[in-house]
Protein backbone atom coordinates (compact mmCIF):
# COMPACT_ATOMS: atom_id res chain seq x y z
CA UNK A 1 0.00 0.00 0.00
CA UNK A 2 1.43 3.36 -0.98
CA UNK A 3 1.74 5.96 1.77
CA UNK A 4 0.77 9.53 1.09
CA UNK A 5 3.56 11.99 1.92
CA UNK A 6 2.96 15.53 3.11
CA UNK A 7 5.41 18.26 2.23
CA UNK A 8 6.85 19.99 5.26
CA UNK A 9 6.29 23.41 3.75
CA UNK A 10 2.50 22.99 3.69
CA UNK A 11 2.12 21.99 7.33
CA UNK A 12 -0.18 24.36 9.26
CA UNK A 13 1.31 27.00 11.53
CA UNK A 14 0.10 25.19 14.66
CA UNK A 15 2.21 22.14 13.79
CA UNK A 16 5.28 24.27 13.13
CA UNK A 17 4.85 26.02 16.49
CA UNK A 18 4.63 22.61 18.18
CA UNK A 19 7.95 21.70 16.60
CA UNK A 20 9.45 24.97 17.84
CA UNK A 21 8.38 24.04 21.37
CA UNK A 22 10.81 21.10 21.37
CA UNK A 23 13.81 23.16 20.25
CA UNK A 24 16.06 25.69 21.90
CA UNK A 25 15.82 29.19 20.49
CA UNK A 26 19.27 29.00 18.92
CA UNK A 27 18.38 25.69 17.21
CA UNK A 28 15.09 27.11 15.99
CA UNK A 29 16.85 30.07 14.43
CA UNK A 30 19.50 27.93 12.77
CA UNK A 31 16.93 25.50 11.34
CA UNK A 32 14.21 27.87 10.13
CA UNK A 33 15.57 31.42 9.79
CA UNK A 34 15.86 32.90 6.28
CA UNK A 35 14.13 29.96 4.55
CA UNK A 36 11.26 32.04 3.23
CA UNK A 37 8.98 34.87 4.24
CA UNK A 38 6.43 32.59 5.92
CA UNK A 39 8.95 30.99 8.31
CA UNK A 40 10.48 34.36 9.07
CA UNK A 41 7.02 35.60 10.07
CA UNK A 42 6.48 32.54 12.28
CA UNK A 43 9.81 33.10 14.01
CA UNK A 44 9.11 36.79 14.43
CA UNK A 45 5.95 36.08 16.40
CA UNK A 46 7.25 33.00 18.20
CA UNK A 47 10.62 33.98 19.66
CA UNK A 48 10.11 35.51 23.09
CA UNK A 49 12.93 34.12 25.21
CA UNK A 50 16.60 33.27 24.87
CA UNK A 51 17.97 31.02 27.60
CA UNK A 52 21.62 31.64 28.47
CA UNK A 53 21.74 28.96 31.15
CA UNK A 54 19.92 25.74 30.30
CA UNK A 55 21.80 23.75 27.70
CA UNK A 56 23.56 26.77 26.22
CA UNK A 57 26.77 25.78 24.44
CA UNK A 58 27.30 28.84 22.30
CA UNK A 59 30.25 31.19 22.18
CA UNK A 60 30.94 34.76 21.08
CA UNK A 61 30.32 33.98 17.42
CA UNK A 62 27.02 32.29 18.24
CA UNK A 63 25.96 35.47 20.00
CA UNK A 64 26.84 37.52 16.93
CA UNK A 65 24.99 35.13 14.61
CA UNK A 66 21.86 35.19 16.78
CA UNK A 67 22.00 38.98 16.93
CA UNK A 68 22.30 39.28 13.17
CA UNK A 69 19.43 36.83 12.64
CA UNK A 70 17.18 38.71 15.04
CA UNK A 71 18.08 41.97 13.35
CA UNK A 72 17.25 40.54 9.91
CA UNK A 73 13.93 39.24 11.23
CA UNK A 74 13.22 42.64 12.79
CA UNK A 75 12.43 41.18 16.18
CA UNK A 76 12.53 44.20 18.47
CA UNK A 77 11.39 42.72 21.78
CA UNK A 78 12.19 39.47 23.56
CA UNK A 79 13.47 38.30 26.92
CA UNK A 80 16.97 37.39 27.97
CA UNK A 81 16.21 34.52 30.34
CA UNK A 82 18.74 33.70 33.05
CA UNK A 83 17.37 32.07 36.14
CA UNK A 84 17.73 29.11 38.51
CA UNK A 85 15.30 27.76 41.09
CA UNK A 86 16.08 29.32 44.45
CA UNK A 87 16.35 25.93 46.13
CA UNK A 88 19.13 24.94 43.71
CA UNK A 89 21.28 28.04 44.13
CA UNK A 90 24.55 27.77 45.99
CA UNK A 91 25.55 31.09 47.48
CA UNK A 92 29.12 30.68 46.24
CA UNK A 93 28.01 30.06 42.64
CA UNK A 94 28.99 33.03 40.48
CA UNK A 95 26.17 34.70 38.60
CA UNK A 96 26.83 34.30 34.85
CA UNK A 97 26.27 38.02 34.39
CA UNK A 98 29.13 38.23 31.89
CA UNK A 99 27.07 36.13 29.46
CA UNK A 100 24.09 38.42 29.86
CA UNK A 101 26.22 41.52 29.48
CA UNK A 102 27.91 40.14 26.37
CA UNK A 103 24.57 39.34 24.77
CA UNK A 104 23.00 42.71 25.56
CA UNK A 105 26.06 44.69 24.48
CA UNK A 106 26.30 42.79 21.22
CA UNK A 107 22.63 43.28 20.48
CA UNK A 108 22.53 46.96 21.27
CA UNK A 109 25.96 48.35 20.53
CA UNK A 110 26.55 46.42 17.32
CA UNK A 111 23.08 45.93 15.86
CA UNK A 112 20.87 48.43 17.66
CA UNK A 113 17.93 46.06 17.77
CA UNK A 114 16.98 45.96 21.46
CA UNK A 115 14.23 48.40 22.35
CA UNK A 116 13.25 46.99 25.73
CA UNK A 117 15.25 45.07 28.33
CA UNK A 118 13.89 43.44 31.51
CA UNK A 119 16.39 42.02 34.00
CA UNK A 120 15.37 40.25 37.20
CA UNK A 121 17.67 38.44 39.63
CA UNK A 122 16.78 36.65 42.86
CA UNK A 123 19.14 36.51 45.86
CA UNK A 124 22.51 37.30 44.37
CA UNK A 125 25.58 38.76 46.08
CA UNK A 126 25.94 42.49 45.54
CA UNK A 127 28.74 43.42 43.18
CA UNK A 128 29.69 46.99 42.29
CA UNK A 129 30.75 45.99 38.77
CA UNK A 130 27.31 44.50 38.13
CA UNK A 131 25.69 47.58 39.59
CA UNK A 132 27.69 49.98 37.40
CA UNK A 133 26.60 47.99 34.34
CA UNK A 134 22.95 48.16 35.45
CA UNK A 135 23.22 51.93 35.83
CA UNK A 136 24.78 52.18 32.37
CA UNK A 137 21.92 50.18 30.86
CA UNK A 138 19.36 52.39 32.56
CA UNK A 139 20.99 55.42 30.95
CA UNK A 140 21.34 53.66 27.58
CA UNK A 141 18.02 52.01 26.86
CA UNK A 142 14.80 53.90 26.45
CA UNK A 143 12.94 51.08 28.24
CA UNK A 144 15.07 49.31 30.83
CA UNK A 145 13.39 47.55 33.77
CA UNK A 146 15.43 46.03 36.57
CA UNK A 147 14.63 44.18 39.79
CA UNK A 148 17.10 42.26 41.99
CA UNK A 149 17.30 41.05 45.57
CA UNK A 150 20.89 41.46 46.73
CA UNK A 151 22.54 39.77 49.69
CA UNK A 152 24.63 42.29 51.60
CA UNK A 153 26.56 42.37 54.86
CA UNK A 154 26.70 46.15 55.00
CA UNK A 155 23.39 47.74 54.04
CA UNK A 156 24.88 51.20 54.60
CA UNK A 157 26.97 50.78 51.46
CA UNK A 158 23.84 50.15 49.41
CA UNK A 159 22.13 53.22 50.82
CA UNK A 160 25.20 55.27 49.96
CA UNK A 161 25.21 53.99 46.38
CA UNK A 162 21.48 54.63 45.88
CA UNK A 163 20.66 57.94 47.57
CA UNK A 164 17.08 59.00 48.13
CA UNK A 165 17.27 61.60 45.36
CA UNK A 166 18.08 58.98 42.70
CA UNK A 167 15.31 59.26 40.09
CA UNK A 168 16.16 56.00 38.31
CA UNK A 169 16.20 53.43 41.13
CA UNK A 170 14.53 52.73 44.43
CA UNK A 171 14.93 50.04 47.09
CA UNK A 172 13.57 48.49 50.26
CA UNK A 173 15.50 46.56 52.89
CA UNK A 174 14.44 43.14 54.11
CA UNK A 175 16.00 43.32 57.56
CA UNK A 176 15.77 40.66 60.22
CA UNK A 177 16.11 40.72 63.98
CA UNK A 178 19.18 42.88 64.81
CA UNK A 179 20.01 40.54 67.71
CA UNK A 180 20.61 37.66 65.30
CA UNK A 181 23.36 37.49 62.70
CA UNK A 182 21.40 37.07 59.50
CA UNK A 183 22.38 38.27 56.07
CA UNK A 184 20.47 41.37 55.03
CA UNK A 185 18.64 41.50 51.72
CA UNK A 186 18.16 44.67 49.75
CA UNK A 187 15.62 44.75 46.94
CA UNK A 188 16.59 47.25 44.26
CA UNK A 189 14.38 48.13 41.31
CA UNK A 190 14.24 50.64 38.51
CA UNK A 191 11.62 53.36 38.33
CA UNK A 192 8.86 53.16 37.39
CA UNK A 193 8.24 49.72 38.92
CA UNK A 194 6.68 47.50 36.22
CA UNK A 195 6.99 43.96 37.56
CA UNK A 196 4.03 41.89 38.73
CA UNK A 197 5.87 40.37 41.73
CA UNK A 198 7.35 41.96 44.85
CA UNK A 199 9.46 40.10 47.43
CA UNK A 200 10.62 40.91 50.94
CA UNK A 201 7.51 42.73 52.11
CA UNK A 202 7.25 43.78 55.77
CA UNK A 203 5.03 46.86 55.66
CA UNK A 204 4.03 49.65 53.30
CA UNK A 205 5.73 52.14 55.58
CA UNK A 206 9.08 50.62 54.59
CA UNK A 207 8.39 51.12 50.90
CA UNK A 208 9.36 54.43 49.39
CA UNK A 209 6.54 56.78 48.44
CA UNK A 210 8.41 57.49 45.18
CA UNK A 211 7.50 54.03 43.87
CA UNK A 212 4.12 53.01 42.57
CA UNK A 213 3.28 49.32 42.94
CA UNK A 214 0.04 49.24 40.97
CA UNK A 215 1.51 46.53 38.71
CA UNK A 216 2.12 44.09 41.58
CA UNK A 217 -0.13 41.04 41.48
CA UNK A 218 1.93 38.60 43.56
CA UNK A 219 3.27 39.63 46.96
CA UNK A 220 5.78 37.66 49.05
CA UNK A 221 6.56 38.60 52.63
CA UNK A 222 10.00 38.57 54.18
CA UNK A 223 11.24 35.17 55.38
CA UNK A 224 13.70 36.44 57.95
CA UNK A 225 13.27 36.24 61.71
CA UNK A 226 11.41 39.36 62.81
CA UNK A 227 11.47 41.38 66.01
CA UNK A 228 8.73 43.74 64.80
CA UNK A 229 5.22 43.28 63.37
CA UNK A 230 4.14 42.54 59.82
CA UNK A 231 1.75 45.26 58.69
CA UNK A 232 -0.99 45.04 56.06
CA UNK A 233 -1.98 48.66 56.60
CA UNK A 234 -2.46 50.63 53.36
CA UNK A 235 -1.71 47.51 51.34
CA UNK A 236 -5.04 47.64 49.52
CA UNK A 237 -4.19 51.21 48.53
CA UNK A 238 -0.56 50.74 47.50
CA UNK A 239 -1.21 47.40 45.73
CA UNK A 240 -4.93 47.32 44.85
CA UNK A 241 -4.50 44.71 42.09
CA UNK A 242 -3.09 41.90 44.23
CA UNK A 243 -4.37 38.40 43.46
CA UNK A 244 -1.89 36.43 45.60
CA UNK A 245 -0.22 36.95 49.00
CA UNK A 246 2.39 34.53 50.32
CA UNK A 247 3.33 35.02 54.00
CA UNK A 248 6.01 32.85 55.59
CA UNK A 249 7.60 34.48 58.61
CA UNK A 250 8.87 33.88 62.12
CA UNK A 251 8.35 36.16 65.11
CA UNK A 252 10.88 36.55 67.89
CA UNK A 253 9.21 37.91 71.04
CA UNK A 254 8.06 36.88 74.47
CA UNK A 255 5.45 34.12 74.28
CA UNK A 256 3.11 35.93 76.69
CA UNK A 257 3.15 39.21 74.82
CA UNK A 258 -0.21 40.93 74.31
CA UNK A 259 1.04 43.04 71.41
CA UNK A 260 -0.16 41.83 68.04
CA UNK A 261 2.55 40.95 65.54
CA UNK A 262 0.08 41.45 62.67
CA UNK A 263 -1.29 44.91 61.91
CA UNK A 264 -4.01 45.66 59.39
CA UNK A 265 -6.69 48.21 58.63
CA UNK A 266 -10.22 47.96 57.25
CA UNK A 267 -9.12 47.67 53.62
CA UNK A 268 -10.72 44.95 51.49
CA UNK A 269 -8.61 42.74 49.19
CA UNK A 270 -11.14 42.52 46.40
CA UNK A 271 -9.05 40.44 43.98
CA UNK A 272 -7.12 38.07 46.24
CA UNK A 273 -7.55 34.46 45.07
CA UNK A 274 -4.56 32.81 46.78
CA UNK A 275 -3.38 33.29 50.37
CA UNK A 276 -0.57 31.37 52.05
CA UNK A 277 -0.14 32.14 55.74
CA UNK A 278 2.66 30.32 57.56
CA UNK A 279 3.43 31.92 60.90
CA UNK A 280 6.02 30.52 63.28
CA UNK A 281 5.92 31.99 66.75
CA UNK A 282 7.31 31.50 70.25
CA UNK A 283 4.03 30.18 71.56
CA UNK A 284 1.17 28.35 69.87
CA UNK A 285 -1.31 30.35 71.93
CA UNK A 286 0.11 33.85 71.60
CA UNK A 287 -1.94 36.65 70.07
CA UNK A 288 -0.30 36.14 66.66
CA UNK A 289 -2.52 33.12 66.00
CA UNK A 290 -5.81 34.98 66.45
CA UNK A 291 -5.35 37.37 63.52
CA UNK A 292 -5.89 35.08 60.55
CA UNK A 293 -9.72 35.05 60.62
CA UNK A 294 -9.77 38.85 60.52
CA UNK A 295 -7.59 38.83 57.43
CA UNK A 296 -9.70 36.15 55.76
CA UNK A 297 -12.81 38.23 56.29
CA UNK A 298 -11.18 40.95 54.16
CA UNK A 299 -10.72 38.59 51.20
CA UNK A 300 -14.24 38.07 49.79
CA UNK A 301 -13.05 36.21 46.66
CA UNK A 302 -10.41 33.97 48.21
CA UNK A 303 -10.28 30.56 46.51
CA UNK A 304 -7.13 28.89 47.87
CA UNK A 305 -5.90 28.98 51.47
CA UNK A 306 -2.69 27.38 52.76
CA UNK A 307 -1.99 27.80 56.44
CA UNK A 308 -0.15 26.37 59.40
CA UNK A 309 -3.04 26.68 61.82
CA UNK A 310 -6.65 25.48 61.84
CA UNK A 311 -8.74 28.59 61.01
CA UNK A 312 -12.20 27.00 60.64
CA UNK A 313 -12.14 26.47 64.39
CA UNK A 314 -12.36 30.20 65.01
CA UNK A 315 -13.32 31.78 61.68
CA UNK A 316 -16.00 34.43 62.15
CA UNK A 317 -17.88 33.79 58.92
CA UNK A 318 -18.10 30.94 56.37
CA UNK A 319 -15.41 31.01 53.68
CA UNK A 320 -17.94 30.70 50.88
CA UNK A 321 -15.65 31.15 47.84
CA UNK A 322 -12.96 28.75 49.12
CA UNK A 323 -12.32 25.87 46.73
CA UNK A 324 -8.95 24.62 47.96
CA UNK A 325 -7.72 24.22 51.55
CA UNK A 326 -4.24 23.04 52.51
CA UNK A 327 -3.53 22.15 56.15
CA UNK A 328 -0.63 19.77 55.60
CA UNK A 329 1.47 21.55 58.22
CA UNK A 330 -0.88 21.00 61.16
CA UNK A 331 -2.80 18.11 62.73
CA UNK A 332 -6.24 18.87 61.36
CA UNK A 333 -9.21 18.40 63.71
CA UNK A 334 -12.06 20.41 62.14
CA UNK A 335 -13.63 17.78 59.88
CA UNK A 336 -16.97 17.98 61.69
CA UNK A 337 -17.71 21.62 60.82
CA UNK A 338 -15.75 22.03 57.61
CA UNK A 339 -18.92 21.87 55.51
CA UNK A 340 -20.25 24.94 57.32
CA UNK A 341 -17.14 27.02 56.77
CA UNK A 342 -16.24 25.89 53.23
CA UNK A 343 -19.44 24.60 51.59
CA UNK A 344 -18.03 24.88 48.04
CA UNK A 345 -14.73 23.12 48.71
CA UNK A 346 -13.36 20.95 45.88
CA UNK A 347 -9.82 20.10 47.09
CA UNK A 348 -8.65 19.38 50.63
CA UNK A 349 -5.12 18.62 51.86
CA UNK A 350 -4.71 17.73 55.53
CA UNK A 351 -2.22 16.24 57.98
CA UNK A 352 -3.91 13.70 60.20
CA UNK A 353 -3.27 10.71 62.46
CA UNK A 354 -5.29 7.73 61.19
CA UNK A 355 -6.26 5.49 64.11
CA UNK A 356 -8.97 3.16 62.80
CA UNK A 357 -10.99 2.13 59.77
CA UNK A 358 -14.23 3.31 61.31
CA UNK A 359 -12.87 6.75 62.13
CA UNK A 360 -11.50 7.27 58.63
CA UNK A 361 -14.67 6.04 56.93
CA UNK A 362 -16.79 8.34 59.11
CA UNK A 363 -14.58 11.30 58.17
CA UNK A 364 -14.72 10.53 54.45
CA UNK A 365 -18.46 9.92 54.34
CA UNK A 366 -19.09 13.12 56.29
CA UNK A 367 -16.90 15.16 53.94
CA UNK A 368 -18.27 13.84 50.67
CA UNK A 369 -21.91 13.75 51.81
CA UNK A 370 -21.94 17.25 53.30
CA UNK A 371 -19.78 18.92 50.64
CA UNK A 372 -21.15 17.87 47.23
CA UNK A 373 -18.46 19.83 45.35
CA UNK A 374 -15.57 17.95 47.02
CA UNK A 375 -13.47 15.95 44.55
CA UNK A 376 -10.09 15.34 46.20
CA UNK A 377 -9.33 14.62 49.86
CA UNK A 378 -5.61 14.09 50.38
CA UNK A 379 -4.56 12.91 53.85
CA UNK A 380 -0.90 12.97 54.83
CA UNK A 381 -0.61 10.56 57.73
CA UNK A 382 1.56 11.40 60.73
CA UNK A 383 2.51 7.71 61.11
CA UNK A 384 2.92 5.04 58.43
CA UNK A 385 1.20 2.48 60.64
CA UNK A 386 -1.49 2.74 63.28
CA UNK A 387 -1.72 1.71 66.93
CA UNK A 388 -3.11 -1.74 66.12
CA UNK A 389 -0.19 -2.50 63.82
CA UNK A 390 -2.05 -2.00 60.54
CA UNK A 391 -0.38 0.06 57.88
CA UNK A 392 -2.18 3.18 56.73
CA UNK A 393 -2.62 1.69 53.24
CA UNK A 394 -4.61 -1.22 54.66
CA UNK A 395 -6.82 1.05 56.77
CA UNK A 396 -7.39 3.40 53.83
CA UNK A 397 -8.43 0.53 51.55
CA UNK A 398 -10.87 -0.88 54.09
CA UNK A 399 -12.32 2.58 54.76
CA UNK A 400 -12.76 3.10 51.01
CA UNK A 401 -14.86 -0.07 50.72
CA UNK A 402 -17.08 0.97 53.62
CA UNK A 403 -17.61 4.45 52.18
CA UNK A 404 -18.39 3.12 48.69
CA UNK A 405 -21.14 0.95 50.17
CA UNK A 406 -22.77 3.86 51.99
CA UNK A 407 -24.01 5.77 48.97
CA UNK A 408 -24.46 5.18 45.25
CA UNK A 409 -22.65 8.41 44.41
CA UNK A 410 -19.63 7.31 46.45
CA UNK A 411 -19.24 4.15 44.36
CA UNK A 412 -17.03 6.31 42.14
CA UNK A 413 -14.59 7.15 44.96
CA UNK A 414 -11.03 5.98 44.23
CA UNK A 415 -7.87 5.65 46.34
CA UNK A 416 -4.17 6.16 45.74
CA UNK A 417 -1.57 5.60 48.47
CA UNK A 418 1.98 6.81 48.04
CA UNK A 419 4.74 8.22 50.27
CA UNK A 420 2.60 8.37 53.40
CA UNK A 421 -0.31 10.08 51.63
CA UNK A 422 -3.77 8.61 51.07
CA UNK A 423 -5.58 10.40 48.23
CA UNK A 424 -9.31 9.88 47.79
CA UNK A 425 -10.70 11.16 44.51
CA UNK A 426 -14.35 11.20 43.47
CA UNK A 427 -14.70 10.63 39.74
CA UNK A 428 -17.54 12.13 37.75
CA UNK A 429 -20.51 9.80 37.37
Amino acid sequence: MSQKQTQFTILPNEVIYNIFDFLKTSDTLRAFAHLNGRYDDLLRFYIERIDLITGWEGDFYDFKWICSSIQALKINQYYVHCTKPINSIKFNDPLPFDQIQLFIDQCYLKTSILRKVNLKFDYIIFNEDIWSTIVRYKNTFEHFNFYASFMVNDKASIIKIIPLHNDHFDYHIKDGDPLHAYTRFVHIYSLPFVFDTLHGFISCSELSSRSSFLSVRYLYSTRTLLARPISFELLTTRMPNLISIDCDFSFYHECNTKISQLIFDQGIFNYIRFFRFMSYCSSKRCVCFTQLPQLLNRMPRLQCLITFDDPPEYAWHPLLPIQRLDFRRCDFTSFHNLSEHAPHLSTLFVYYTISSVRELSDILSSLYMRIPSLKLASIKVSRTYCSNGSYYEEIAKQALVQVQNMNKRLHHLTLKCDYGVAEFFLRNM
